[in-house]
């Protein structure tokens, strides 16, 4: 959520402001997590493009895909680091901003192959409405935080917003879990990464309240 460029305004409010050895140990684990999840994403590529190859549909894909895009690029606009940002306290304990647009890009990508694996395995138009439904609440609170930090200048509001954000994560594991245990496990960086981005969050409102109206 916090810092330098990113694919969605939810990357980007993180500066550094790190103390000696801390950018190390946080950036080495940061680092493993993302290379945990990059493995995990190209086996379950792997597998889903084998699984689509039988089907003979790839027309999800490029939909997931498409809507993948099409949210960075809206949280990305709502997305201004300019003056008043960068007016913001900020703690010092935020990862480097180079880790924020690979992690970005990789929580869109395994989220997008969760939505594929979990609709290529829904069994009536039912299931599948009920997964398209949720993933559009999720994409929609996520340009929203965007909006409400950046747009509005009202991190306070942001901060109850993320909480919804976090929780509509939570119903799409529990959702595409159903169908495709793969297709949860795919989204549980998403829970994390959001997580850990409400504490910033959290850390921004406590280091610069009260905020004043939009």
């Amino acid at each position: 959520m916090f810092a330098g460029p990113g694919p969605c305004g939810l990357c980007g409010v993180v500066q550094t402001g790190w103390e000696g050895g801390r950018v190390d140990e946080v950036s080495a684990a940061f680092g493993m997590s993302w290379l945990r999840s990059s493995a995990l994403f190209g086996r379950a590529v792997a597998v889903t493009a084998t699984s689509l190859r039988r089907r003979g549909g790839w027309k999800p894909v490029l939909a997931a895909a498409g809507a993948a895009l099409l949210v960075a690029v809206l949280g990305g606009a709502a997305t201004d680091i300019g003056p008043w940002y960068q007016s913001l306290q900020k703690p010092a304990w935020q990862p480097p901003d180079w880790l924020f647009g690979p992690a970005w890009t990789l929580i869109f990508g395994l989220t997008a192959l969760a939505g594929v694996r979990a609709w290529a395995r829904a069994p009536d138009a039912a299931a599948r409405g009920r997964l398209l439904s949720a993933y559009a609440l999720n994409a929609l609170l996520n340009i929203l935080w965007s909006v409400l930090f950046f747009t509005v200048k009202r991190p306070d509001w942001a901060l109850v917003e993320v909480v919804s954000l976090w929780l509509s994560i939570a119903l799409l594991i529990v959702l595409s879990g159903r169908r495709d245990r793969v297709a949860g496990w795919l989204l549980v960086p998403y829970l994390i990464w959001v997580g850990f981005a409400g504490v910033l969050n959290w850390s921004v409102v406590r280091l610069n309240e009260p905020f004043s109206g939009p």
